[in-house]
């Protein structure tokens, strides 16, 4: 008897969409847990404002190196990708999420801040998990 095996196509990525206003450890955590219930990879897009400096750029690519660590502490066989970006993060987000299998973004501030979360949850090509805080309906 002869089996085979046809290689299907790997599964898209879990997108951790970091915004550099928040704390990127609990988007993280969700998003390696993700990651790895779904045997698929994990990618972590941090946006920054444009106009950042290089030194608040790598203040923010260090926080969310830090925070994916942590996330994925123990979970080796989850392969991961880093990338920063400048520009307006609910955009950013929603341009990305058509190569992703789930993008994980903090919730929205209440008072003041921009809706990031709700409009990807409105506009992205994925499904949207809003991670952490009281989401605003």
């Amino acid at each position: 008897m002869t089996t085979s095996h046809t290689p299907t196509a790997p599964s898209l990525p879990v997108l951790a969409g970091v915004v550099s206003r928040e704390d990127p450890v609990a988007v993280a955590r969700v998003a390696a847990q993700e990651a790895a219930r779904r045997g698929c990879g994990l990618r972590f897009l941090q946006v920054v404002p444009p106009g950042t400096t290089p030194e608040e750029r790598a203040e923010a690519d260090e926080l969310t190196f830090d925070a994916a660590l942590r996330a994925l502490h123990g979970r080796s066989r989850v392969s991961f990708t880093f990338e920063t970006v400048a520009g307006d993060p609910a955009s950013v987000l929603v341009d990305r999420s058509g190569a992703a299998s789930l993008l994980v973004v903090g919730a929205d501030v209440p008072h003041g801040g921009p809706a990031v979360a709700r409009w990807c949850r409105e506009h992205a090509a994925c499904e949207v998990l809003t991670v952490g805080g009281e989401p605003i309906p």
